[in-house]
């Protein structure tokens, strides 16, 4: 599968970003923190300013490239698409996660069972940053 002149686009946005807020880190208008464990990129002046908007631009599009992509593979038409169809049914696959917000696991999955799995991990997650906490990381 290739990629689309919007994805090498985006890839490059995001490498001219990551050049932009090393720039703004070396003249100091840029600065690195924690939000709880999620790092964050804060300060002001032009440096900041064209780091979002390239970030922002590269986000839109990465969504554009997926929704291209989706629209070329779309193809019910063929004569094959049938066998395809017959072949993914074949093979289940399942998905799910685990979104904290807060101290407060919101957990989904395709079915039971990986929901099952899903709240067990969302139980070793709560009890590792709990230790984390109690020992002083966070």
């Amino acid at each position: 599968m290739g990629r689309s002149a919007y994805w090498y686009g985006a890839v490059s946005m995001l490498a001219a970003a990551a050049a932009v807020i090393a720039a703004g880190v070396g003249l100091g208008e840029l600065h690195f923190g924690l939000l709880l464990f999620i790092p964050v990129v804060y300060g002001s002046g032009l440096a900041a300013g064209i780091a979002v908007l390239l970030v922002f631009a590269a986000f839109i599009l990465f969504a554009v490239s997926f929704g291209r992509g989706i629209e070329e593979h779309a193809d019910l038409e063929s004569p094959h698409s049938a066998e395809r169809r017959e072949q993914a049914t074949a093979v289940r696959k399942g998905v799910g996660g685990v979104i904290f917000i807060g101290p407060i696991p919101i957990i989904f999955g395709s079915d039971r069972k990986i929901a099952g799995y899903m709240m067990i991990l969302a139980v070793v997650i709560l009890v590792l940053l709990v230790i984390a906490l109690l020992a002083g990381f966070l």
